[in-house]
């Protein structure tokens, strides 16, 4: 039997909060979605009080818990491993002209195989233009978007690069309770690197790091393509990987991370205070 992860959001909150476009926004995406290593909307429906959006539920439990809470040492090998994946994940995406703008561990599941798929798309843009808005995990946002001059797809590519750091060491790039002082260390682009980090790897994190959005990996007209080219790549075989023909580093054992269940029953009492606003949901 076929399980289901389903995202429950509550109407009056989304109304109050001002984020119903950004529902609507998401389950567009979402039932658009077409790749191994991003999660997809099967189903979605509605009842007088909530909107439910069901995905196909993946057993390993997020990144962030699976490979740097699970004992396991840096090493460039799986980092590297899980890195071409959403360098995969985000080529497709910004193929369809979504931005997801919150990539960060916690937002990658991985599955039964031990592979990928980049979830939760409650901040995901669809651009036209620019954008402007300032949203996502502060230690994850490119310099670009805390400015709020504008910002496309290079935002992603920005979140790449501080994923590909912490895949590496566990450690962020940037980080400082001090919001103000957070920001500007982003802003500025300064970072150290890790003693144990190869050249290939400073390498890559010097151009997927770098704050200008005009220059960076990704952001040009070739895409992803000279960061799916660049040496710490090289042994990548990334048609065999979107086929899931490479064998994963780890593989998650039977019921090894808690999940949590859904025991709210469907409302259907009353009447549906917020009908208008989700009408053509």
């Amino acid at each position: 039997m076929e399980k289901y992860a389903v995202k429950v959001m509550d109407k009056e909150k989304l109304v109050k909060s001002g984020n119903v476009e950004n529902a609507y926004r998401e389950k567009q995406v979402l039932v658009n979605l077409d790749h191994p290593f991003v999660i997809n909307c099967k189903y979605f429906f509605m009842d007088k009080s909530r909107v439910y959006l069901a995905t196909p539920y993946v057993s390993g439990g997020d990144l962030y818990h699976y490979i740097m809470w699970s004992g396991q040492v840096p090493n460039e090998e799986i980092a590297r491993f899980y890195s071409a994946q959403i360098v995969l994940a985000l080529e497709y995406l910004h193929g369809l002209h979504v931005i997801h703008r919150d990539l960060k561990p916690e937002n990658l599941m991985v599955d039964d195989r031990g592979y990928l798929k980049l979830i939760d798309f409650g901040y995901c843009s669809v651009f036209k233009g620019s954008s402007y808005t300032i949203c996502g995990t502060r230690q994850y946002m490119a310099p670009e978007m805390l400015t709020g001059k504008g910002y496309g797809r290079s935002v992603d590519y920005w979140s790449l690069g501080v994923l590909v750091y912490e895949l590496n060491c566990f450690e962020l790039p940037f980080d400082d309770e001090d919001h103000v002082a957070l920001a500007g260390s982003i802003m500025t682009g300064k970072f150290s690197f890790k003693r144990q980090f190869s050249g290939e790897l400073k390498d890559l994190l010097t151009h997927l790091l770098d704050v200008n959005p005009q220059t960076r990996y990704g952001c040009r007209e070739d895409a992803a393509y000279p960061i799916k080219q660049h040496p710490w790549f090289s042994h990548v075989d990334f048609m065999r990987l979107y086929k899931k023909n490479l064998v994963p580093p780890s593989i998650p054992t039977k019921r090894s991370y808690p999940h949590k269940r859904f025991g709210q029953s469907l409302s259907e009492a009353g009447s549906d205070k917020y009908f208008k606003e989700f009408e053509n949901f």
